[in-house]
């Protein structure tokens, strides 16, 4: 039985010094290396050109050398998705660094064509054993490696969720719109995309993330593994030194994120200032910035929050200090797959309260937090409320969760998923041949 396989991996988004699907695609597949032989296709840059991935390798390699058993190809954009970028970017006001995701996907189209083809020939020079569509996470772009004469294998993918009414309703109009549209585009894919379909029935194995990832892949085939889109890190102290508890009286609540209303602060700040206890017992620490910040500042002054600060984007060394500080995490997103600091104050040995719906589900157990109903945002901001309340209360509470969230994290940390997907390299080839 071969056990050390050759694989092909595409991945857009791959670079050590950056967060998101690039801190993904680079934890996961360097870990791969260790398991297998990769050879690893990634942009050059990302779309806007305001991120230089082969910048960040060059400079991660002169630095700490190149990694065993790991080749990198970088593949620059295609003149048509330069061309769609440069109007996305245009047209969207340049206030993200992917513009309206509907313009992003169909440039990135033609860098998945771009990929297959070096792919084609890659494999007449190389014996690759499988090939591996790992990102982007969006279940809509399966790229192009299917068409390959190679064992396929997709994911982790996510995306059928589609964000409740109660919520929707909710947001301002052009937010609520551009849902109401991504909905659409969903419902219409998943039923009428060639591409999709063919990818799917091609593929031998296909890691998804949520509950309703996989309801919805489970229709079409068999070959299907549960798998998050993000992992943690192993930390090497003893699990009695991790977060110890706060001793003195205030408690200290993060929160962490993008300042926009899909990641809703609002249900924080509305769940604090319903309390006169929690007003007068709780610090919070609020990173992150965003279009929304003047709305949630205005807030919390109509509130009389007078117990929140303010840290806008700091760096990450001072995010993970920040958590060492904290008591608990609060993540109030109301659309992920998983997420990447969820993953990260776990591996800080801090208890996390957050919705139960996405890949949360499953990150958080009740061994290393709290996870409230997803039902309604007047539900979330009273449940979420209640969870903060009984962990303010109780410290032997915080204390057992803060050393459940350590050992929930050297579950979920980057070799776990390395092994995962490993294993399931195995599997395929193993059944394929």
């Amino acid at each position: 039985m071969k056990e050390r396989l050759n694989i092909l991996i595409s991945a857009h988004e791959f670079s050590p010094y950056l967060g998101s699907e690039c801190s993904s695609g680079w934890n996961v597949i360097t870990n791969l290396s260790h398991h297998h032989d990769i050879t690893v296709l990634y942009a050059e840059t990302n779309q806007f050109n305001t991120n230089n991935y082969k910048l960040n390798i060059e400079k991660y390699i002169n630095e700490y050398g190149r990694i065993k058993n790991l080749h990198l190809i970088s593949v620059s954009q295609p003149k048509s998705t330069k061309l769609i970028a440069r109007f996305n970017k245009f047209v969207s006001h340049k206030k993200t660094s992917t513009g309206y995701s509907f313009l992003y996907f169909l440039a990135l189209i033609f860098w998945e064509k771009k990929v297959y083809h070096i792919s084609k020939n890659i494999i007449k020079e190389q014996n690759i054993d499988i090939v591996h569509h790992f990102n982007h996470l969006s279940f809509r772009e399966p790229g192009y490696l299917w068409k390959l004469n190679k064992p396929f294998v997709w994911g982790p993918t996510s995306g059928v969720y589609l964000l409740p009414f109660p919520y929707l309703i909710k947001l301002p109009p052009v937010i609520l719109f551009t849902n109401l549209l991504r909905n659409l585009i969903n419902i219409t894919q998943s039923k009428l995309s060639i591409n999709l379909n063919r990818a799917i029935k091609k593929a031998s194995l296909i890691f998804f993330v949520t509950k309703e990832d996989g309801r919805y892949f489970e229709k079409k085939t068999s070959y299907i593994k549960h798998l998050l889109d993000t992992g943690g890190y192993t930390k090497n102290e003893p699990l009695d030194l991790i977060n110890p508890v706060n001793e003195n009286n205030d408690i200290n609540i993060l929160w962490v994120g993008r300042l926009d209303h899909l990641k809703a602060l609002e249900i924080l700040l509305y769940a604090i200032g319903s309390s006169n206890y929690l007003k007068s017992n709780v610090s919070i620490k609020i990173i992150g910035d965003g279009p929304q910040i003047d709305l949630y500042k205005k807030i919390a002054q109509k509130l009389k929050l007078n117990n929140i600060h303010w840290m806008g984007l700091i760096s990450k060394k001072e995010v993970l200090a920040s958590m060492k500080e904290s008591d608990f995490l609060v993540h109030t997103s109301i659309k992920e797959a998983a997420s990447a600091v969820v993953l990260e104050a776990l591996s800080e040995g801090l208890p996390v309260i957050c919705h139960d719906a996405f890949g949360l589900s499953f990150a958080v157990t009740k061994s290393c937090g709290i996870k409230v109903g997803f039902k309604s945002p007047e539900n979330s901001i009273d449940e979420f409320k209640k969870a903060i309340l009984i962990l303010s209360k109780d410290k032997l509470l915080r204390s057992k969760l803060s050393l459940g969230a350590k050992e929930r994290s050297n579950e979920l940390n980057w070799q776990s998923m390395a092994e995962t997907i490993s294993l399931g390299y195995i599997e395929t080839f193993n059944k394929t041949n």
